[in-house]
């Protein structure tokens, strides 16, 4: 379409010049809707899917269209309604998933990627993947309802195949708290085997932190279903799935179950495991009433001297659990052990080593990213919890910054 080539060639002689400002911009939108205020929580960062390189991309594109975007839209949308045998050409669709702003707007890229997706192979000679891009746009616009229909679409069969698609999708029913939809997505990848993976160690940790939500006894069963077939399948899983599933398992006071599931982590990572494994571990084995175990994994997480251990917090409340069930207990070792439970508790709050924040929201922490460039391609390295990050001087960073799980 001409209207495209001439706004192009005015953007490029003068209009790049505001991109810093959209840049800051579109950036301090974001820190605004990862917070707090929003009431939703985010399980991966906005980065990590993607959604913060889709802004820059469509504050670039806005840039360089200008005015004429309004137009643009206008006469798209009028040939796309003109005839159900007009072509939708790569350009012309991806300028606008870019610019869609409304419900309209929304409705329209649905439309053309359905007609895009069924047009003749012959007439596609570019390799680009619109299952990504289309998804980033349903997440920046919230509309899962859409994106719900879309990635069921079997019209629409191969076009969201792709990992990043698949991961996207998923969060974004998190998001939303559509929890179902999450495990349902989670079978739904692994049936079409769409990436060399069946069971994606990202997808894997949405629906376990899925499960984890609904907390019930069916969420539960699904859970042990999917990481069995995971593991039949030989697939990775993360850290942050195997917290999930255990603390799960926990909470419907299954503690045996809680327990046999931490030893789904591979042997190799036993040497420098993070907070959240630590405490849970001694969660579970006050519940099951091996007090001598429950302090003995503490003590000696937070003792070892070794170069390169990952630092290690605990939490009042596990504590407060483990002297509960010692208080309770009928075992005559049990007032020697609540003695030294005691003194531990004292040694940590004299170090600054004990933590009053609830060890849930700790779970909660949303999972961040290192993103640097590399032979001039993005590289994405995870942030894994190891308790909570220091600053230079020792103390806690911001409101005590938490690192987010593998």
């Amino acid at each position: 379409m001409a209207v495209v080539s001439r706004a192009l060639c005015l953007a490029r002689s003068g209009l790049f010049s505001c991109r810093n400002v959209l840049f800051a911009a579109d950036q301090s939108w974001n820190n605004a809707n990862n917070s707090d205020i929003t009431g939703k929580r985010y399980l991966f960062c906005s980065e990590y899917v993607g959604i913060e390189n889709f802004k820059r991309q469509k504050a670039i594109m806005s840039d360089e269209i200008g005015s004429l975007k309004g137009n643009f839209m206008k006469k798209v949308k009028s040939y796309v309604e003109e005839s159900d045998h007009n072509s939708i050409f790569t350009e012309d669709l991806k300028m606008v998933v870019y610019f869609a702003e409304t419900t309209d707007d929304l409705d329209l890229v649905a439309h053309m990627i359905r007609k895009y997706h069924s047009q003749n192979v012959d007439m596609k000679f570019s390799a680009f993947r619109f299952g990504p891009l289309v998804m980033r746009l349903l997440y920046i616009h919230q509309n899962h309802k859409l994106a719900y229909q879309l990635f069921n679409d079997k019209s629409l069969d191969g076009f969201f195949n792709q990992m990043t698609t698949c991961v996207t999708y998923m969060d974004l029913m998190y998001v939303c708290k559509e929890y179902e939809k999450v495990i349902e997505a989670m079978h739904e990848v692994a049936r079409r085997h769409a990436t060399r993976i069946k069971y994606p160690v990202d997808c894997m940790t949405l629906a376990a932190a899925a499960a984890y939500k609904m907390n019930t006894k069916e969420s539960l069963e699904k859970l042990k279903a999917l990481l069995l077939s995971a593991k039949s399948s030989e697939c990775d899983l993360s850290l942050r799935t195997v917290i999930y599933s255990s603390f799960l398992a926990y909470k419907q006071q299954d503690a045996k179950l809680a327990l046999e599931m931490l030893s789904l982590l591979s042997g190799n990572r036993e040497v420098n495991l993070p907070s959240a494994y630590i405490n849970l571990k001694s969660l579970i084995y006050a519940e099951l009433g091996r007090f001598e175990e429950a302090l003995h994994i503490l003590s000696s997480y937070v003792n070892r001297d070794r170069p390169g251990a990952r630092r290690i917090d605990i939490f009042q409340e596990v504590l407060e659990k483990l002297k509960a069930s010692l208080t309770s207990s009928s075992s005559p070792s049990s007032k020697v052990l609540l003695k030294s439970v005691n003194q531990f508790e004292s040694n940590l709050q004299s170090t600054g080593y004990l933590l009053v924040d609830s060890f849930e929201t700790y779970l909660d922490s949303t999972i961040k990213k290192k993103r640097g460039l590399q032979d001039g391609f993005k590289q994405r390295e995870r942030i894994p919890i190891g308790g909570y990050r220091r600053d230079s001087e020792g103390v806690f960073s911001g409101s005590q910054r938490r690192r987010g799980l593998l």
